[in-house]
């Protein structure tokens, strides 16, 4: 199922792209996400942030 993402989903992705940013090359950012950081790109109209269960 493909869900929009709420708030309660951030600390999840924000693991899961550390994770990827610290072990992979396969995203385009260096730098380390921080909670709130996704919790906002979550809450901002302007984005879609999608969860796949």
């Amino acid at each position: 199922m493909i869900r929009s993402a709420v708030i309660a989903d951030a600390h999840s992705i924000t693991a899961l792209w550390n994770d990827l940013i610290r072990e992979t090359v396969v995203t385009f950012t260096t730098e380390l996400k921080v909670c709130g950081d996704v919790e906002a790109m979550i809450m901002d109209p302007e984005r879609s942030v999608l969860i796949c269960e």
